[in-house]
């Protein structure tokens, strides 16, 4: 009984705080929209800074470099650390069409949690993934927000 009420009490914390907010509920002509438009128009060279909150890690600060399409370098919280492509545009939003797809399960995979709620905003100029987040129980919510785009050349084509 006493497991039962505590769940409930989770979903409905959950619940409010997406309630609450603005940003939009994930829709997937959304997303593929704004894929679509980001490999059109995507900048061969650009560094864009990242935020992540993540229930249990807290925050960190991602500048990732990408020269002729491939990750140069990147730094989590000033740290050089060995390049990766998860925090590129491209991956951002790989990373969302995999939580696409997890919500679409009709089984729940493993580590996917229960019942999250999946929102994001999407850049109309450049098909940037401006902010995701997975709103969820069991400490497994997280939210990606692009700080700063810059591309060599024209300086900072997004900020927020």
């Amino acid at each position: 009984m006493l497991i039962g009420v505590i769940a409930l009490g989770v979903i409905a914390a959950v619940a409010f705080s997406a309630l609450r907010d603005s940003t939009p509920v994930l829709v997937r002509a959304d997303y593929e929209r704004a894929a679509e438009l980001w490999a059109r128009l995507r900048p061969d060279d650009y560094t864009i800074t990242v935020s992540k909150e993540a229930d249990a890690l807290g925050t960190e600060r991602l500048v990732t470099e990408v020269r002729t399409r491939q990750v140069v370098s990147l730094r989590i919280d000033d740290q050089l650390v060995p390049p990766q492509k998860s925090y590129t545009v491209n991956g951002l939003l790989d990373t969302i069409g995999r939580e696409l797809e997890m919500a679409g399960e009709k089984r729940r995979l493993d580590g996917q949690p229960r019942d999250a709620i999946l929102k994001a905003r999407f850049d109309q100029t450049l098909g940037l993934p401006t902010v995701f987040k997975r709103l969820a129980g069991d400490r497994k919510s997280f939210v990606l927000r692009i700080e700063e785009l810059r591309v060599p050349g024209q300086g900072i084509v997004f900020a927020q």
